[in-house]
């Protein structure tokens, strides 16, 4: 257990729970009509994610037929994905965290204002690129950018 331990990188909790996922599924194919015994069918782990694991399970049948070869491979898919359930483990459902800003906030390009600001390190906080911005085009005098796009559209 501590090699498998060292290999995934996981708390012996967590390699725990992954035998016994393992077990579960193994127990399932056994129990897969269609399925041959010998040799056994075995579950390898190919990935974890943060709320999945990979799975690839190496099965075998007898009948050459493509339509029994279906039906036991479609009985194989079911006892795996019952197997989980039936053992009581229970993988995370994926999380994500979305930070929604309003651009027409007054403070959404005050740093210092923002709820999410970044540490300010000295006495200087760093302004906003839209801040710099309105600043360049004042000391050009124009909007720069829109006199690069006419001088553009006057060449040939």
């Amino acid at each position: 257990m501590a090699d498998v331990a060292g290999v995934l990188g996981r708390t012996a909790g967590g390699v725990v729970i992954l035998l016994t996922l393992l077990a579960a599924s193994l127990e399932a194919l056994r129990g897969t009509r269609g399925l041959l015994l010998d040799p056994p069918p075995a579950a390898l782990v190919t990935d974890l994610g943060q709320s999945e694991v990979d799975m690839t399970a190496r099965i075998w049948i007898d009948s050459p037929r493509r339509r029994e070869a279906v039906h036991a491979l479609d009985g194989a898919v079911k006892a795996e994905e019952a197997a989980p359930t039936g053992a009581g483990v229970g993988l995370p459902y994926p999380t994500s965290q979305a930070l929604l800003r309003d651009r027409n906030e007054e403070p959404h390009g005050d740093r210092p204002r923002r709820r999410e600001a970044w540490p300010i390190t000295g006495d200087e906080v760093p302004r906003p690129r839209s801040f710099v911005r309105k600043e360049t085009r004042r000391e050009w005098g124009s909007d720069h950018k829109a006199e690069e796009r006419a001088t553009r559209s006057s060449m040939p």
